[in-house]
Parts: structure tokens; C-alpha cells; sequence
């Protein structure tokens, strides 16, 4: 029997963590000939593209949520703890949903550590939480933490899947060359340190900075790739981009404002070392991609972070220059040593999921 599952979620551009996986989950469902149809709540969100439907403000979310569950679509709403007007999204969709007879499947994204996740650290936002996870039919979470910490609002364990995000589909790309001004940047820097960042609090992008600077004490001939920096002129981005200038670093740093699945993962196996900054992604997927390439990583502590991550404080420079040095010191024996974790086929998982969720 065909399903019809609405995504509301970022879709690409720009490539982000949820906007790969909701593509990858709209090509799967369609590929099973369901019907699967994504409300684009990104940056791209006013941008017409026939992969997505726009969202133009919140009347007009409001009119499609609404439209979509009269047609008969099991929403899927993507979330996590960082903000408060994505649980104000996600209730408005789980009404829209009970209004017809359906209950939403929400996947909640990152780790235990963010602002207003648990019933200690929500304050005001805690009943929010607490009627968001009552709403939802299925809760998919990263991992067995994040589980508990669901399960502390009350929430029946049983309802709550962990499906980490990561899955083997993510490892099939196909090797491209890059424009010359990168491949450039590439030829003429030695190593080369790669790291995801958006220009947002919560990545330490400070701290990744001033760190890179002081790791070129060691290595003057090290360069900085820099992916996911596309501008939304924000006082943050301006101050980041006054600090490369400060210290003079933008001979050494290159940045891309997006790639594609291919070209990131072709940047990964041209670089050194991973560097991955937030705290709040719990079980990371570019940093389980990065060890199945046997790049090393060095990751900021978050207590979910896989065998072989080079822990370091996330928000001391120091620390971070201190462990990105010796794991390039030690380059070939820290790739040997790496324990490559096993890829579930989680896609398939969440598949089945949506599929059974649906009615």
C-alpha cells in the first residue's frame, strides 16, 4: 500500500546534517514507490526548486502543514534542543496531523548536550518538550543517552528508536576534481586540517580559529579547510572573518560555503585531520565518515564520541592546538591505530520505520 510522509526539515542547499538525511529519506521512499514530499523550513527555504515545497512565513507554514495532513500525510518533523522556534514548528504540525487522525513521527536530533533539552536545563521550555513527545507516535533519536533523557519526560521507552544518523549509503560518492583556485590551496599547503562549521553559536568557531593559530607555531606550512561557511552576514560571521584577518591567517585558510556529497567526501581523503567543533551533535556522522576513511579526527569532548576521536576541551585553543599537533606528528601511526566503526544501514531502519508509521 503506497504511504504519503511529509519531511519537514532543511533541505540542500545547503548540505547539512538533516538536509542529507531527509534527502537521502525522500529518494529511498520514492525509490519504494511511496509518496514522500518535503516542506523545507533552511536557508533555501524561499528558494523554487521542484525537490522541495517552500516555505515563505508562518502563515503560509501553518496553511501547508495543515494542507498537507487534509491529504493525508504522515508528518515527519526533525527538531533538537537548540532553539525554541523549532519546537513552536513541530507543535503546530502534530496539531495539524491530530486535526485528521494522525500522530507525527519526530526524529530528534544531536546529542545530550544541548540548551534546552533536559527537564534541569529547559526551564520554560520543558511542557514544551514534555507535549512534543507526547504528540508524536515514534520518537528516532542518536543513540541510548539520548533515549534516557526522552524517557525522563515521561515518555514510554518503547516509542523511542535510536537510529543514528550514519549509514553505509553515505559512503558511496565518486572521486571529482576541484576548481582550481582549491585544488591550488591544496597543492600548496602542508597538512591540510578540514572542518564543518555554520556560522552560529555552538560550532567554537573562536576556539577553532585562535587554536589553528597557534598550531602554526609547528606547522607554518599547515592550511585550514573550511566547509559550510555559507554568509548570512551575521555579527558572527564578521567577527570570525575579523580574526582570520587579525592574525593573518587568510593565506591559510580556504573557505567553501557548501559541497556536494561527492566533493566532501573527495575533500576527506585529500586532507590530514578533521577537526569537529560542537559539543551538541552526540554520535557525529561526518566524524564516523571520517574514520571509515581513516582520517584521523580530533573532536571536541561530548561524551559520545567513537573509539580512535582525539578528544580535546571544546572551548581551550590551547588543548585543541596542542592535540590536532601531536596527532600530525604522529600522522601514520594515529591512521593505522584507527578502529573503523561498524555502518549499520540505518537509512533502511528509519525507512521501515516511516513506512509502518505511516496510515
Amino acid at each position: 500500500m503506497q504511504k504519503k510522509i511529509l519531511q519537514i526539515s532543511p533541505f540542500p542547499p545547503p548540505r547539512t546534517g538533516w538536509s542529507v538525511r531527509v534527502a537521502f529519506l525522500k529518494s529511498a521512499l520514492l525509490a519504494l514507490g511511496h509518496q514522500c514530499q518535503v516542506l523545507n523550513i533552511g536557508n533555501s527555504r524561499k528558494v523554487e526548486s521542484p525537490e522541495y515545497v517552500c516555505v515563505y512565513n508562518a502563515w503560509d507554514y501553518l496553511y501547508k502543514v495543515v494542507k498537507f495532513s487534509a491529504q493525508g500525510y504522515t508528518i515527519h518533523a526533525h527538531v533538537n534542543g537548540e532553539t525554541w522556534k523549532g519546537l513552536l514548528l513541530v507543535f503546530a504540525a502534530g496539531m495539524a496531523n491530530r486535526l485528521f487522525g494522525k500522530r507525527y513521527v519526530l526524529t530528534f536530533h544531536g546529542g545530550v548536550q544541548q540548551i534546552y533539552f533536559t527537564p534541569e536545563t529547559g526551564g520554560y521550555f520543558t511542557p514544551f518538550f514534555r507535549l512534543m513527545f507526547a504528540l508524536s507516535q515514534r520518537i528516532i533519536c542518536n543513540n541510548e543517552a539520548v533515549k534516557a533523557k526522552i524517557a525522563a519526560y515521561g515518555v514510554d521507552p518503547d516509542k523511542v528508536v535510536p537510529i543514528p544518523a550514519f549509514t553505509r549509503q553515505y559512503l558511496q560518492h565518486e572521486t571529482v576534481n576541484f576548481d582550481p583556485p582549491l585544488e591550488h590551496f591544496l597543492a600548496q599547503h602542508t597538512p591540510v586540517i578540514l572542518s564543518y562549521i555554520v556560522f552560529r553559536d555552538g560550532f567554537f568557531i573562536e576556539t577553532l580559529i585562535e587554536g589553528f593559530r597557534r598550531l602554526r607555531t609547528d606547522y607554518p606550512g599547515v592550511g585550514l579547510l573550511l566547509i559550510g561557511t555559507e554568509s548570512d552576514e551575521s555579527p558572527l560571521e564578521a567577527e570570525i572573518r575579523g580574526l582570520i584577518a587579525a592574525a593573518s591567517l587568510e593565506p591559510h585558510v580556504f573557505d567553501v560555503p557548501s559541497m556536494s556529497h561527492d566533493e566532501f567526501r573527495t575533500a576527506m581523503k585529500r586532507c590530514d585531520l578533521y577537526i569537529r567543533t560542537p559539543i551538541t551533535d552526540g554520535v557525529c556522522s561526518s566524524v564516523l565518515e571520517a574514520l571509515s576513511y581513516e582520517l584521523p579526527v580530533v573532536a571536541a569532548e561530548n561524551g559520545s564520541r567513537p573509539p580512535s576521536v582525539i578528544p580535546y576541551i571544546a572551548d581551550d585553543p590551547q588543548d585543541l592546538a596542542t592535540q590536532a599537533a601531536n596527532t600530525l606528528a604522529h600522522l601514520d601511526d594515529v591512521r593505522q591505530q584507527i578502529i573503523k566503526p561498524v555502518i549499520r544501514d540505518t537509512l533502511s531502519d528509519e525507512v521501515n520505520l516511516l513506512i509502518q508509521a505511516a496510515t
